[in-house]
């Protein structure tokens, strides 16, 4: 049991420190996101205009 407890400990720990060390580099990366508005890097038009867009 203590093997399976230190297994399960040390993959939240993996976890935890992989998410950190991925977020921290996009965080230092400097680049612009988008989200819940749909707007992709600032370029005031959705996903959708742009696809529209090249369709035409």
């Amino acid at each position: 049991m203590a093997i399976t407890l230190l297994v399960w400990l040390a993959a939240i720990i993996a976890g935890v420190t992989i998410g950190t060390v991925l977020c921290w580099r996009i965080e230092r990366s400097g680049v612009e996101r988008w989200g819940a508005s749909g707007r992709l890097y600032g370029t005031g038009r959705s996903e959708a205009e742009l696809q529209a867009g090249e369709a035409s």
